[in-house]
């Protein structure tokens, strides 16, 4: 199908894509010289049988969406506007095709770029010729595998293939997906990617099923927020082991996220702003605690109740752990044993989402003399304060509970408003307005 310069208007566009989104049985289909062509939409890039795609011309499209059958894009370098691009990596020609479609990419040079299904990539040239480090627009790059899928029938190993593909000293956005290789050491995280990623400054890496080794994420310099999701092998992260010798890694990270590793038992890292662990069921901190602003703890009752004596490198007691604001979710060890928050002496923000009970211990109630703020979220079934808050705690300012019918009776009963009348309150339930009890409304 032929369809040349027909887009004059937007409604006149949003018609006629419409329609050719719903021909199932089209294969090829020319769009050259639509110069107010601005995008393709879903239902475009979802025709099973289309292979062959001009857009020749177009030179104000800016996204071009995943497209999993499409073998051929013609002339993309003329899509002078074009900001995003998804490739699906697939055959070029016919199910035995020495290549795959990944050539097209040559020609790409945007903002945005994303290529999965790399497992199907049949030879490392094929990877050489897209020539990634010559793309200096590229600011956000997402590489992904199919978990599961590549099997005994990988025709490239992944680390390899991650070596050949260079990012430009242009990026500052890194997401790696369903990488399936042991090391994952590509052959240019080398120290000198210190002065050729400087620009990096978010990384992503999640969905690692065979990962032990990961690369030496301290080498590069403007690193700010980091991601490490659901990568099973992994039992230990240390900032010395992740630094590559460099003496200022980590220096700029702000935010560190940790989710789903299962199998992870040590943490060992450097102070940052915010740090987010999540459903970590075998993790317990060592020598010294987390040292974060802003901690996030969620489905890790080990994390929260094996912190025993914690003691510096020299056998003293190590200094304690600068966080001031804790955020607890999901936990299903009782308050009284959350052994953590003896080490968060200027612990001054507590927020407790989704856990059950909240019995606490007088050792407990010492250990948060400093708090100033309590935040109680989605308790279902709790039916009284922890222990010493409220004549204990006498720098409490301020208690909020979000969701918490039963708490929010108690709180409010003849008996309670005399006992809290120094500490604003706040009740407010998820989907309605606040309503805010202040000590002299009570």
């Amino acid at each position: 199908m032929c369809l040349n310069s027909i887009f004059y208007y937007h409604q006149s566009q949003e018609d006629s894509l419409q329609y050719i989104g719903s021909l199932s049985r089209l294969e090829h289909l020319d769009l050259s010289h639509n110069t107010f062509l601005f995008y393709l939409p879903k239902s475009l890039c979802d025709l099973n049988k289309l292979h062959t795609l001009d857009l020749s011309g177009c030179i104000r499209i800016k996204k071009i969406g995943e497209t999993k059958s499409l073998k051929i894009i013609k002339d993309l370098n003329k899509c002078l506007g074009l900001e995003r691009c998804q490739l699906v990596v697939g055959a070029d020609e016919g199910a035995y095709s020495s290549s795959s479609n990944l050539a097209q990419l040559e020609v790409v040079d945007c903002k945005e770029l994303e290529i999965s299904c790399l497992e199907r990539l049949k030879s490392l040239e094929e990877a050489q010729r897209v020539r990634l480090i010559q793309k200096q627009k590229v600011e956000r790059l997402k590489l992904c595998w199919e978990v599961g899928e590549a099997g005994g029938s990988l025709k490239v190993e992944e680390n390899d293939l991650l070596g050949e593909l260079v990012p430009p000293n242009s990026l500052q956005f890194l997401e790696i997906c369903g990488y399936g290789g042991v090391t994952c050491l590509p052959a240019w995280w080398i120290p000198s990617i210190s002065s050729h990623l400087s620009n990096l400054v978010e990384v992503t890496m999640e969905d690692f099923p065979r990962c032990m080794v990961l690369p030496p994420l301290g080498l590069l310099p403007n690193l700010e927020r980091l991601v490490l999701r659901n990568m099973v092998r992994i039992t230990r992260i240390d900032a010395g082991e992740l630094s590559g010798g460099y003496r200022e890694a980590f220096s700029r990270l702000s935010k560190f996220t940790i989710d789903d590793m299962e199998n992870l038992k040590e943490f060992k890292f450097v102070s940052i702003d915010e740090l987010s662990i999540q459903k970590c069921p075998l993790l317990t901190f060592g020598p010294l605690p987390p040292r974060a602003q802003r901690l996030l703890i969620s489905d890790c009752d080990q994390a929260m109740s094996s912190s025993g004596k914690i003691r510096g490198i020299d056998g003293m007691e190590g200094p304690s752990a600068p966080v001031a604001e804790l955020v607890v979710e999901s936990c299903n060890v009782p308050l009284g044993d959350w052994s953590l928050l003896h080490h968060l002496p200027g612990l001054c923000s507590l927020t407790i989402s989704n856990c059950h009970n909240i019995t606490s211990s007088p050792e407990i109630t010492r250990a948060l003399s400093s708090l100033q703020q309590l935040a109680i979220i989605g308790c279902y079934g709790i039916e009284s304060l922890p222990e010493g808050i409220v004549d204990k705690l006498t720098g409490l300012k301020a208690l909020y509970t979000w969701d918490c019918p039963e708490l929010e009776k108690l709180c409010g009963s003849k008996e309670n408003k005399q006992k809290l009348a120094h500490i604003p309150i706040k009740f407010e339930k998820f989907g309605t307005s606040k309503t805010s009890v202040h000590p002299a409304e009570i």
